[in-house]
């Protein structure tokens, strides 16, 4: 598709969202006569309409058992695929990796034009209409956050029963990979990595946001050496969502007695994992070893 097309097509998408749902059609019959254009904007304009839906909604519908297995099949094999909901905005470019809450992968925009990650959520996560209005409200807080040392969140959407979030790409690696490569970092280095840090946590807990889960994995560092937190308004949802009771969750190694106990936890939790992240930066290893991680817990 030439860039001129998918000019067309986004002027005409636009134009399309300005008219009532019923006049669309119409509107794009008469102003576009290049049926691959039209189809596309059709096809934009279809997943827009899914995901504003389920943003409207209280709680989206939970997963069909066809579709929850065909989500499930994603965490089976390593090719880059995703559902065909996703594939009708985005063009999978790659998977950027897996952990306990999705796959994400490197995806354009046709919308936007932009480059974005993508996090597919895994399905029993996305088969909770609890789970799933939490996150949203999660989700809401973390974009109030827009800081040069925070990944911007995006967007929170469903797609033929798959649910993803958009977020910022960081064109880098995770400073638990710049640790594994240089063990302990260089003393400057370390410190302007700690202070970028610092600053984003510091936006973040005066919008009375907490992280709850800050470890090497979750900061990115990009292609200019500089610090970006991820995964803000995610990690709540990793306590409440994924857990029966008051059962603690969290990465055992950088967990504060109080998340460890299932107490409440404010700004000091963070504190006291950017402090083990720190030791490990300037050390290369981390403050505390143990067999076993429930080890690291008592």
């Amino acid at each position: 598709m030439t860039p001129q097309q998918k000019e067309r097509i986004s002027e005409l998408f636009e134009a399309a969202l300005e008219r009532d749902s019923s006049q669309r059609d119409g509107f794009i019959d008469e102003a576009c006569d290049d049926a691959e254009i039209r189809a596309e904007v059709r096809s934009l304009l279809a997943a827009h309409e899914r995901a504003g839906n389920f943003m409207r909604s209280s709680v989206p519908p939970p997963l069909d058992s066809e579709t929850a297995a065909q989500i499930g099949s994603l965490y089976i094999h390593d090719t880059a695929v995703a559902p065909t909901g996703i594939k009708e905005r985005y063009d999978v470019l790659s998977e950027l990796g897996r952990g306990g809450m999705g796959i994400v992968y490197k995806v354009h925009d046709r919308i936007t034009e932009e480059t974005v990650a993508l996090k597919v959520l895994k399905p029993e996560i996305a088969a909770d209409p609890g789970a799933m209005e939490r996150f949203k409200n999660e989700l809401r807080l973390g974009r109030r956050i827009t800081h040069n040392n925070v990944c911007r969140t995006y967007e929170f959407s469903l797609a033929a029963g798959c649910a993803y979030i958009t977020m910022e790409f960081v064109d880098g690696e995770s400073l638990r990979n710049v640790i594994a490569r240089f063990g302990g970092l260089p003393v400057r280095k370390a410190i302007q990595i700690a202070l970028q840090i610092c600053s984003g946590l510091r936006e973040a807990h005066n919008q009375g946001i907490v992280h709850r889960d800050l470890k090497p994995e979750n900061i990115m560092i990009d292609s200019s050496g500089n610090a970006k937190i991820m995964d803000f308004g995610i990690a709540r949802l990793a306590t409440t969502a994924l857990t029966q009771g008051t059962v603690a969750v969290g990465t055992p190694a950088y967990m504060a007695p109080e998340q460890v106990e299932g107490k409440n936890v404010d700004a000091r939790t963070d504190i006291y994992a950017l402090g083990l992240v720190l030791y490990e930066m300037f050390t290369g290893r981390p403050a505390f070893v143990a067999d076993r991680p429930v080890a690291m817990l008592v």
